[in-house]
């Protein structure tokens, strides 16, 4: 069997990054698509296509299975080339090659192959740790199982199998493929920051009625005029994930998010958390559950304090679609407005569709229920979503959000109203990927809201 020793130049001829089948999707936030192929890879590869078509020998089925060493060297052939559609075809067919003419290193090489490319990498780990057990010299095999488990999120598993690796004696290029795929796991245990900041102005940061003026039963209630503000939105985030073994991991957050305004520093408002948690994953499922602390300054005057936890769980049902879920649980502690103070609950349900590399399509639905000890002031509130995200030609790329929600109050208001708000929203981001300062690649966001109450 020649393919042991000939998969090392296989290996190289792949990317060491590749994702497994179901493919990593770029998140909604930060989009990272890959460019089509130039008109000259393209042509490239449809004249080498050709001439592959050209060498082409038709065999039957009948033909190979009379024929066991042809139908190994295809097999085998189609494994060294990393042919999944070749493996797919070729491996039933020689599974039905009576036990004493298969070669069990073949069959099990294909049947990894075939998992691998379908996203069963439980059964490609498999496969790939009794071929180790049978023979621990195999270092391509070896160098595949590592590259399964990373694909896994098996982390602490991949890096034993690279570890023992590098004490071999390796090929240069292939002992680079090896520094790299370590250096890849180094990266993962390390932080993650992100920072976004924008303009901000609102004709109404005070939140002033329609009508100025309003008859009650202590006579008449005069109300100012809403107060224009200008300002700057500021968010800030680090996170660091610390895997451990099996797929599962430590994590650890941090944020702010804050908006300062220059001509109204009365509404300045301050929001900070931290979070610490853990959660599993792999190549198709994210689980994580995160205790977290909130504090809000508001006013430059301390707000609330809120504690609670996140649980949020993802999975890949297809290359192309993403299914995820949300539940947050939190107490409210208001420092000086105690009327406020009450449990909030919500939870979302969301999909993700990307039809190729350069689209894609998000929607979902939430709600959100908050208590609090004035009637007035707690509601519940229903919300949908709907979201596109292109790129263009010429390194544009584009992200447009629409957003409505239904916000229901339980109880009546000083004025005897029951309040009922539909809150609208639109946002549209511009961006160049070819534009990037210091890894910073900067955005142009337009953002609209308006709230339509029954309220005055």
């Amino acid at each position: 069997m020649r393919i042991l020793p000939a998969l090392f130049p296989a290996l190289l001829a792949s990317s060491l990054y590749a994702a497994p089948n179901p493919v990593t999707t770029p998140d909604l936030h930060t989009p990272d698509e890959k460019l089509p192929a130039s008109a000259e890879r393209a042509a490239a590869d449809k004249q080498k296509n050709q001439q592959v078509k050209e060498n082409v020998i038709e065999v039957t089925e009948e033909q190979l299975l009379a024929d066991p060493a042809l139908l190994a060297n295809a097999l085998d052939s189609a494994i060294i080339n990393g042919d999944a559609d070749a493996v797919a075809i070729l491996l039933p067919i020689y599974r039905k090659l009576p036990a004493d003419k298969q070669d069990k290193m073949l069959l099990r090489f294909g049947e990894a192959m075939q998992a691998r490319s379908t996203g069963n990498l439980s059964l490609a780990i498999a496969r790939f740790r009794e071929m180790i057990a049978e023979d621990p010299s195999l270092q391509p095999v070896r160098l595949h199982l590592a590259m399964a488990l990373m694909a896994d999120h098996q982390d602490e598993a991949a890096r034993g199998q690279l570890e023992k690796l590098r004490s071999d004696k390796l090929p240069d290029d292939i002992r680079k493929v090896v520094d790299d795929a370590l250096a890849a796991l180094r990266e993962r245990r390390s932080w993650t920051f992100n920072a976004a900041t924008y303009y901000r102005y609102d004709n109404n940061i005070n939140g002033a009625p329609r009508e100025r003026e309003r008859q009650g039963g202590r006579g008449t209630w005069t109300f100012p005029e809403p107060k224009k503000a200008h300002g700057i939105h500021l968010d800030l985030s680090a996170e660091r994930r610390l895997p451990a073994a099996n797929g599962w991991y430590a994590q650890v957050e941090g944020s702010m998010n804050s908006d300062w305004y220059w001509n109204a520093h009365n509404y300045d408002d301050f929001r900070f958390r931290l979070g610490m948690g853990g959660g599993w994953q792999n190549a198709r499922w994210d689980i994580n559950l995160i205790p977290f602390v909130q504090r809000r300054i508001y006013g430059n005057q301390g707000y609330s304090t809120n504690m609670g936890a996140d649980l949020s769980a993802s999975y890949w049902i297809t290359p192309k679609w993403r299914l995820s879920g949300f539940a947050q649980a939190m107490r409210k502690q208001h420092d000086r407005r105690d009327w406020l103070d009450g449990n909030q609950y919500y939870g979302s349900l969301s999909a993700l569709y990307a039809p190729n590399a350069r689209q894609y399509w998000f929607g979902g639905i939430n709600a959100m229920r908050s208590q609090a000890q004035d009637q007035s002031d707690a509601f519940k509130r229903y919300g949908l979503n709907l979201g596109w995200g292109q790129e263009w030609g010429l390194g544009m790329s584009s992200r447009l959000v629409g957003t409505y929600a239904r916000r229901n109050y339980d109880g009546l208001d000083f004025f005897g109203i029951k309040r009922k708000d539909n809150e609208y929203g639109v946002t549209l981001s511009l961006w160049n990927r070819n534009l990037y300062f210091w890894g910073i690649t900067p955005r142009l966001t337009f953002s609209w809201d308006r709230t339509a109450s029954n309220h005055f």
